[in-house]
């Protein structure tokens, strides 16, 4: 049920908070100004980081953490990741 909830706050953070900024990712690795999809990139993102959130469940249930930190990686991921055309490594790592 949280992992229901993670991903519908996660799908509609991307398309409705983020999308410009994902826009503006896109056209950098495009090289030039492409149209923004919100739905398309917030589907992207959001499934990309569902992996990411199975992978360090699975890693933190071997090392028998608790699984609640990996929501907690994964959700700064989501803020970092965005924001990373606008700040610095050093700025993103004080988030933690």
């Amino acid at each position: 049920m949280k992992r229901l909830l993670f991903t519908i706050y996660l799908l509609l953070y991307f398309r409705f908070a983020q999308y410009d900024v994902s826009g503006y990712w896109l056209s950098l690795v495009a090289g030039h100004f492409v149209e923004p999809w919100p739905w398309t990139m917030a589907l992207v993102a959001t499934g990309v980081l569902l992996l990411v959130l199975c992978l360090t469940e699975k890693l933190l249930a071997h090392w028998h953490k608790p699984v609640i930190v990996a929501y907690a990686i994964v959700a700064w991921l989501a803020t970092a990741g965005v924001g990373m055309a606008f700040t610095t490594v050093y700025l993103l790592a004080e988030l933690i």
